[in-house]
C-alpha cells in the first residue's frame, strides 16, 4: 500500500478505524430523547413495534435506525482521515485533511500536486440542491488555484451507475470513483481493494473491548424514561406525544 512519511497506510488505516469506532460509541454512550426526536418518529411505525416487541425494544430499534443514519457521515469522516492522510506513491507528495470550512467544498488536498477533492461516501450522498452549491464551490476553487485538479471522488460508486451531483461536477471539475478515486490519491491501482482486504481485521482490533450492546440497552432505558416523563406530563399516551413531535 502507498506510505506516508513515517506512518504506512495500513497503520493510518488503523488510525482511521479506530476513531470510527470511538466515534460510533461516543454517540450511543451520549444518545438522548433530544437526538431520539431531531428526526421525526414515525409514530405508526413505533407503535407497531411497541404492541410487538414491547416500549423498550422499540425504542431502541428506533435508535438503531438513527444509529445508521449518523454511521454513513461517520464514514464520511473515516475515508476523509484515511484518503486524506495518504502519500501519493509515484510522486511522493502527502495528501491533508482540509479543516472544514477552510476551501469551501473542500475536504482533501495534495498541494503539491496541486488537487483538491470533496469526498462522498457512495453515489447517492447528495441531493440536487446541495450538487449545484458544490460545482459553485469547486468552480471557486479552480478559479483560486490555476492548473489545479479540483473535483469530487465518490467511495462506494461504480463506473457504470451516475452518482447524483455527477452531471454538475463534470461540468466543472473531475470525477472520480470507487477504485479510480483510491488510485488517483495514492497512485496505487490496487489500493481500495487492498483497504476492503485488510479492513475486516482492523475494525475486529478496533472494535476490541467495546461493548455497544450494553451501550444500547442503556441509551433505550434512558430515552424510554424520558418519553414516558414528556408523556405523562402532558396526559397523553406515548404514540399521542410522538404523533404530536412528528405532525405539529
Amino acid at each position: 500500500m502507498a506510505r506516508s512519511e513515517s506512518v504506512t497506510q495500513k497503520e493510518q488505516l488503523e488510525r482511521a478505524a479506530k476513531q470510527l469506532v470511538q466515534d460510533y460509541e461516543e454517540k450511543i454512550r451520549t444518545f438522548s430523547v433530544r437526538e431520539f426526536l431531531k428526526s421525526d418518529v414515525d409514530p405508526f411505525r413505533f407503535s407497531f413495534n411497541v404492541d410487538a416487541w414491547g416500549l423498550k425494544k422499540a425504542v431502541r430499534k428506533e435508535i438503531e435506525h438513527k444509529l445508521e443514519m449518523a454511521l454513513e457521515d461517520l464514514f464520511g469522516e473515516f475515508h476523509e482521515n484515511y484518503l486524506g492522510n495518504a502519500k501519493h506513491a509515484k510522486s511522493g507528495t502527502q495528501w491533508e485533511k482540509v479543516p472544514k470550512g477552510q476551501i469551501s467544498g473542500v475536504d482533501i488536498a495534495n498541494r503539491k500536486m496541486k488537487a483538491f477533492l470533496q469526498l462522498k461516501s457512495k453515489h447517492n450522498s447528495m441531493n440536487s440542491s446541495s450538487a449545484e452549491r458544490l460545482a459553485q464551490q469547486l468552480e471557486k476553487c479552480a478559479s483560486n488555484n490555476p492548473g489545479s485538479v479540483v473535483g469530487c471522488g465518490w467511495v462506494v460508486a461504480g463506473p457504470k451507475r451516475k452518482c447524483i451531483g455527477e452531471s454538475n461536477v463534470e461540468k466543472v471539475g473531475k470525477v472520480y470513483k470507487g477504485r479510480e478515486l483510491f488510485e488517483f490519491v495514492t497512485g496505487n491501482e490496487k489500493e481500495m481493494d487492498e483497504v476492503l482486504r485488510d479492513l475486516p481485521e482492523i475494525l475486529q482490533q478496533a472494535l476490541k473491548g467495546h461493548d455497544f450492546n450494553t451501550l444500547l440497552d442503556q441509551a433505550a432505558e434512558r430515552v424510554s424514561n424520558a418519553l414516558e416523563q414528556q408523556a405523562r406530563l402532558r396526559s397523553i399516551s406515548l404514540a399521542e406525544y410522538l404523533y404530536q413531535m412528528a405532525v405539529k
